[in-house]
């Protein structure tokens, strides 16, 4: 065999070779084409075989069917109804704010402060005013200073005064406050006045 059959011999096999793969790349039986739909791309059904082969893509999932929206309902009439007067008469069974009964009713009792819907006067919210409700004393403007004697004796009293109402608990001062039956010191333990501690001090005592 000389040299030119041999290379004649190797350009046949060549082309017969490419013509193979050719043949190949031109149909759709490849196995990425199978594992998706005929309109994917190639590189779609390739990651789609990868993401399948790891479990992240389920192989029995069905396409979505999409469907297009039904079209909207034109009304038959453009006309619209008249609108409602405003002082027609309601119907019996119309539902009503449970809110808005509750304070007709509320105002039909009497004819006292509030009925009708009026607000009431300053006057008016006086008269039903808790007695010392929401009176906060003035704060002291120096609170670092030290006491006199009278202030330091006025102390003295207010202490006996608040285990007086302690003791004997006359109403509540605000909403806060618990009912006077839990503000009573059980008879087991009653209200004492703390021990007076002597004040007296050696004159050699540093402190």
């Amino acid at each position: 065999m000389t040299m030119k059959s041999v290379k004649a011999a190797r350009s046949a096999a060549a082309v017969v070779v490419l013509a193979g793969f050719l043949a190949a790349c031109a149909s759709s039986s490849d196995g990425f084409v199978e594992e998706g739909t005929k309109d994917d791309t190639l590189e779609h059904n390739a990651i789609k075989a990868v993401m399948t082969g790891l479990g992240a893509v389920d192989p029995n999932e069905k396409p979505v069917d999409v469907k297009p929206r039904a079209p909207l309902v034109v009304p038959p009439h453009r006309e619209l109804r008249n609108p409602v007067a405003p002082d027609s008469a309601v119907a019996a069974n119309f539902p009503r704010n449970p809110e808005d009964i509750a304070d007709e009713q509320r105002r039909q009792v009497g004819e006292g402060p509030g009925a009708g819907g009026r607000v009431m006067t300053p006057e008016e919210l006086r008269r039903y005013a808790i007695p010392g409700a929401g009176h906060r004393a003035p704060a002291d403007p120096n609170p670092g200073r030290a006491l006199t004697p009278e202030e330091m004796a006025g102390h003295g009293k207010s202490m006996e005064e608040a285990i007086k109402r302690a003791s004997n608990p006359s109403g509540r001062g605000t909403l806060v406050d618990p009912p006077d039956d839990y503000r009573k010191p059980s008879p087991n333990a009653p209200m004492v006045a703390p021990e007076e501690k002597s004040s007296w001090k050696p004159s050699w005592w540093p402190l």
